[in-house]
């Protein structure tokens, strides 16, 4: 991947073409914190933490995180990097960048 980020430089990838994967990708990690091991342990903190970054993205609880069904997850996911893309390309970036091969 790192040679792909030093090519895409500041421009901003093509969300018709990249998205889907980058959600299942975030589907994929929360059902991963939703079989969360048992409480206390180092793993489980570390997962409290990714659901939390995901609540504080969406302006949701953790609990109400884990209550979303995958698409509505996936959908709220979504939005959020579609509004950073465009911010993104209103303050002048570069958009639909794609990997050339």
């Amino acid at each position: 991947m790192p040679v792909e980020n030093s090519r895409k430089s500041d421009a901003v990838p093509n969300l018709n073409r990249y998205l889907p994967n980058l959600l299942e990708q975030h589907v994929s990690a929360l059902g991963f914190v939703r079989a969360e091991p048992a409480r206390g342990s180092r793993q489980a903190r570390n997962l409290e933490n990714v659901l939390k970054q995901y609540g504080d993205l969406l302006c949701l609880s953790g609990d109400e995180v884990l209550d979303l069904p995958r698409d509505q997850f996936a959908k709220q996911i979504g939005g959020e990097f579609r509004i950073q893309v465009d911010l993104a390309r209103r303050l002048g970036f570069q958009t639909n960048w794609e990997l050339a091969g």
